[in-house]
């Protein structure tokens, strides 16, 4: 399936035209574009912008837009794709047994346990949040007893527990969600969702249910953490002790490289970074992979194009990517080298966590989603953000480029209890635990008629995400590709080279097409 991306203020009609969810629209108009300015971001935002929003992200979905080969895009009409043939290896793959029987709201069967995994690690705000809404759901009895179990690294232990016959219940969020559908390792949910009284496909963004489904079949529930993913957070404390104007942010990398300069600081004497302006990688940079899009595609002009769906087929050697790679490495450079900025993360981690550098005042740009302002409220409630735009290559200065993605609850194969397991998965919809995500760690889920209700003036910032919604130049949402994950951890090995000196970007980037295309070709049954 071509990317999908909607032009600023563009009016889409749209229909769905088979159960795949392969859809087509016609482009009626656009404006425009105007010029990028940063804003530091007042709290206030009515209820309106919060439902415009929801609305723009439930047309991106049905959005298919042609991409050039240029770094630029432009308005186009749209056209309608038929899903890929698949071989018959890769259908026999897919877990598509039907459940013995479709849950209620509320299970017959009492005295019944489930275990759930979290995949956002065992401390922090993010497990707490869950505890209380696995408490929420024991108290709402719906005929059974949730236990919380929250994870790290929950990818490689849930193939190790489905491999062992022993999986959870149902997990939620940090898979390669595709790649985990595409390997068989997920229950298809399309006979629950067909006769759900509590969860209507209808309600939640079509944009989330996008990468829930693969080869007509739907393996997750858009649960937790589901709307915007890009914006540019900077420190204004850090800023203004620089005399840099925090309304100026850059949003093209070039400006950006010099405010990096200027914020980062060396000790003269060990060499050792004591600030650094923005780690190009850290948070939604870095992240390729489990509902976090790639974001240097878009960034540099290149868009969705790295992976085609219609074709299946991966397109890595672009002067994108290697201009990209340039990039990212003219920052580490910039503050002593890939090996100095590794140092500085021993001490000074990445996101939103209580010792991250953009909470602790250590560093002071980052890029980062939706959440940013709800986890800073909380961490870092004594200092001032502001929000902006992020960053795009020099050529595509103006740009106003959005992402959507998101977290699912999945049936691992083999889940003890599959109709209650369900159950909690539409429980995680319900607006009682969206409001519980949203008051505790700032996570906004699918649900249209409770973002409806958000009251944005909860955490200071997050008005930037949610008009640019609708604001967006660009609004992409990722390709649905069946070795993301595959492809997320080379990426990352190759670029490291890349940073250190011992591969090009040109080398770096071959290699990896050689290596996503050998295994997607035994992925998909063609070697």
């Amino acid at each position: 399936m071509p990317p999908v991306l909607i032009k600023r203020r563009l009016f889409l009609r749209a229909s769905a035209v088979t159960a795949a969810g392969v859809a087509s629209a016609a482009v009626l108009a656009a404006c425009g574009g105007a010029t990028s300015v940063a804003a530091t971001v007042a709290s206030g935002s009515s209820a309106s912008a919060v439902a415009s929003a929801s609305a723009a992200l439930t047309t991106a979905a049905t959005a298919s837009a042609s991409q050039s080969s240029q770094a630029t895009t432009t308005a186009s009409a749209v056209a309608s794709t038929t899903a890929s043939s698949v071989a018959s290896t890769t259908q026999s793959a897919v877990s598509t047994a039907a459940p013995t029987s479709s849950a209620a709201a509320k299970p017959a069967t009492s005295g019944v346990t489930i275990t759930w995994w979290s995949g956002w690690g065992s401390g922090g705000i993010a497990g707490q949040t869950f505890d209380q809404v696995a408490a929420a759901a024991n108290q709402a009895a719906l005929g059974f007893t949730v236990q919380h179990q929250p994870q790290s690294s929950v990818a490689k232990k849930l193939a190790t527990v489905i491999a062992a016959g022993t999986p959870p219940d149902v997990e939620v969020g940090n898979l390669s969600y595709p790649e985990f559908w595409a390997t068989g390792q997920a229950t298809a949910l399309d006979s629950y969702l067909a006769k759900s009284q509590t969860l209507k496909k209808e309600d939640l963004l079509d944009t989330s249910w996008k990468f829930g489904t693969y080869k007509g079949h739907t393996f997750g529930v858009p649960a937790a953490e589901a709307f915007v993913r890009w914006g540019t957070v900077a420190n204004t404390d850090l800023l203004a002790k620089r005399g840099l104007d925090p309304a100026q942010l850059p949003t093209n990398w070039s400006d950006l490289l010099e405010w990096h300069k200027e914020l980062t600081v060396v000790d003269p004497s060990t060499k050792a970074i004591t600030q650094l302006g923005l780690d190009p990688l850290d948070a939604m940079g870095g992240s390729a992979s489990g509902g976090d899009p790639f974001f240097w595609g878009p960034s540099f002009g290149l868009g969705t194009g790295y992976y085609d769906e219609g074709a299946e087929k991966f397109n890595l050697v672009t002067p994108q990517l290697t201009d990209a790679l340039t990039t990212i490495k003219s920052f580490y450079d910039a503050a002593g080298g890939y090996a100095a900025v590794q140092t500085f993360r021993k001490t000074n981690d990445t996101w939103t966590g209580t010792k991250a550098g953009i909470v602790v005042g250590t560093q002071a740009i980052q890029v980062n989603g939706y959440w940013t302002p709800g986890a800073l409220a909380k961490v870092a409630p004594t200092k001032h953000y502001t929000y902006t735009w992020a960053p795009v290559s020099a050529d595509r200065k103006g740009t106003k480029m959005q992402s959507t993605g998101g977290h699912f609850a999945v049936l691992p194969k083999g889940s003890p209890h599959p109709d209650q397991a369900f159950a909690m998965a539409e429980f995680l919809t319900t607006e009682p635990a969206e409001k519980i995500m949203f008051d505790g760690e700032g996570f906004l889920g699918a649900r249209k008629s409770y973002l409806q209700k958000v009251d944005a003036k909860q955490y200071p910032g997050i008005d930037f995400y949610l008009q640019s919604a609708t604001t967006a130049s660009e609004l992409w949402a990722d390709p649905v590709d069946p070795i993301e994950g595959f492809f997320s951890d080379n990426w990352q090995t190759l670029y490291t080279k890349v940073f250190q000196g011992q591969l090009t970007p040109q080398d770096a980037l071959s290699q990896l097409q050689q290596l996503c295309t050998v295994q997607l070709a035994k992925q998909l049954g063609k070697s």
